[in-house]
C-alpha cells in the first residue's frame, strides 16, 4: 500500500469515527469496537475473496489467518 492510500485511509476513518468519540457520548456506546471492525472486516473479506477467485485457502493465507477462521467471518457477515 502506498504512503498516500495508507494516509487517506487513515485520514477518512478518523473523519468517520470523530462524531462518535466525544465525551458526552462515549460513555453511551458500547458497541463502538465491534462496530468498527464489522464497517471494516465485511468489506475487506469480500474484496480479498474477490481478488483470490473465492479461493478461501489463498484469501486466507493473504490475511494472515486461518481457514477456519476466514470461513467463521464469512458466515458472520453473511459472504458465504
Amino acid at each position: 500500500m502506498s504512503p498516500n492510500l495508507s494516509t487517506t485511509a487513515q485520514a477518512s476513518v478518523q473523519a468517520y469515527l470523530a462524531p462518535f468519540i466525544q465525551a458526552d457520548t462515549l460513555d453511551q456506546i458500547s458497541y463502538l469496537h465491534q462496530h468498527i471492525l464489522d464497517l471494516v472486516e465485511k468489506p475487506l473479506l469480500a474484496e480479498t475473496l474477490k481478488a483470490f477467485g473465492a479461493n478461501q485457502s489463498a484469501a486466507a493465507r493473504a490475511l494472515g489467518i486461518n481457514r477456519a477462521t476466514l470461513r467463521r467471518k464469512l458466515i458472520r457477515h453473511d459472504l458465504l
